[in-house]
């Protein structure tokens, strides 16, 4: 499913291309679809204009300064780090 909602959503590959790079049959790609649907609670083909976004939040995450962010303070503003005493 993972794969399915990258290519779809993140690169805006049509079902027949995922389903050629994956080396799957289209109706499995739209069952993963619809899975996706399901759990996502929006259809996967409204996620496509918020792809931009969804890179930046991966290199943000990739970035080597991510593991020292103090995740729970960062969401209510405090800016201390999990390294850091108190």
């Amino acid at each position: 499913m993972l794969t399915v909602f990258r290519l779809y959503c993140m690169e805006g590959l049509s079902a027949a291309q995922i389903a050629r790079k994956c080396k799957c049959s289209r109706p499995i790609v739209f069952i993963r679809l619809k899975l996706l649907r399901r759990k996502l609670g929006c259809d996967p083909a409204d996620l496509r204009q918020y792809s931009a976004h969804f890179e930046n939040i991966e290199e943000s995450l990739a970035d080597s300064r991510a593991r020292r962010v103090y995740r729970k303070g960062a969401a209510c503003g405090d800016g201390e780090s999990e390294d850091d005493p108190q």
